[in-house]
């Protein structure tokens, strides 16, 4: 890499039966300008495997990791890791820095940490690598989320509107320095010990809270980098979703939601609408029409969407299986779906 270049920036994810939404998530990405891409496989009974596999041997910077052992037991997660997402996240930043550590290899000079639903984005299109040679100063950027209220069509590809229409959220996500010393890799956020000057930035402009995952003020306007965040999608991938659970948690249904799109009767005035450059979307759209046949991933995205369906259908039987306690820790994420919970 020349001093002229943009700096590369690594992605690390955690998929658990993600593989009908992975061909989406990988092509936005590598064509931001993310390399590698290094996904943590963890609890997973679909083809993800299959559908990366597809992907990297068509020559995209993809890695696989496979997750379940790193993972088994909490006694051995890397340092700082509080949870089975944070150590797979180190385990995935261990393996882009053990290949960077080889003398024909210059590795990547950021990282960054995302869900399966969730896009960065740079309104004009721009790549990561180009908006962070504009802020050299900073050891990590963070970026607010945007969850969309107009991708509620089945398997609905992003970006497909002349508009962005939807809430912003307080969360961030973040990319940082590879070894500027952070303490602790968060899922939100990496934290540097007390002391150690480091300068960290909300692209838009806005202050950290203390916590450094949720942002004190909220964008007015798509100005600056953005994550996309597909909370809900389309009603029965959000029930596919609950059934998933939770990562780092026993839950047998995915407590962590308030219901399908509740915000829709509860806070309307939330919802922002934007326009949104259509030149991009479709661009986008073509190209990844090209990518899915590239990699031969059409079949395996039409198994993977079948095993989205199958696990929708078995939302409500389980919650009917459960006990009344249980019933009742969970209820909530039921509202909204039509389902009488």
């Amino acid at each position: 890499m020349t001093p002229t270049d943009p700096p590369r920036v690594a992605l690390l994810a955690v998929a658990a039966d993600e593989a009908a939404y992975l061909p989406h998530y990988l092509f936005h990405h590598l064509r931001c300008g993310f390399a590698p891409i290094v996904v943590a496989v963890n609890n997973t009974a679909d083809n993800s495997r299959a559908v990366l596999a597809a992907i990297a041997a068509a020559g995209h910077d993809v890695r696989v990791l496979e997750g379940d052992d790193l993972v088994a037991d909490p006694a051995a997660f890397p340092p700082g890791a509080r949870s089975r997402q944070e150590a797979l996240y180190h385990h995935a930043l261990a393996a882009v820095e053990a290949r960077s550590g080889s003398p024909d290899h210059v590795g990547p000079a950021y990282a960054m940490a995302l869900d399966v639903d969730e896009f960065w984005l740079e309104p004009g299109g721009a790549p990561i690598g180009a908006y962070l040679a504009r802020h050299p100063e900073a050891h990590s950027v963070s970026f607010n989320w945007f969850v969309p209220d107009d991708d509620d069509g089945a398997f609905a590809p992003p970006f497909a509107s002349d508009r962005l229409r939807g809430q912003w959220h307080g969360a961030v996500k973040s990319v940082w320095r590879v070894g500027s010393g952070f303490a602790a890799l968060r899922a939100h956020n990496v934290r540097y010990p007390p002391g150690l000057a480091r300068v960290q930035i909300v692209a838009g402009g806005a202050a950290l809270r203390p916590d450094l995952g949720t942002t004190q003020t909220l964008p007015t306007a798509p100005d600056a980098p953005f994550v996309y965040h597909r909370m809900y999608r389309s009603l029965p991938e959000y029930l596919a979703i609950l059934v998933r659970g939770r990562l780092d948690h026993d839950d047998p249904i995915k407590s962590n939601r308030q219901g399908y799109r509740v915000y829709r009767r509860r806070r309307p005035e939330t919802i922002r609408d934007y326009p949104f450059d259509p030149a991009y979307g479709a661009a986008w759209q073509a190209d990844y029409a090209a990518f899915v046949a590239d990699c031969g991933l059409a079949p395996l995205i039409a198994e993977a969407r079948a095993a989205v369906g199958a696990r929708a259908a078995r939302a409500w039987p389980l919650y009917r299986s459960l006990s009344a306690s249980q019933q009742a820790a969970v209820r909530h994420v039921f509202a909204g779906t039509g389902l009488p919970a």
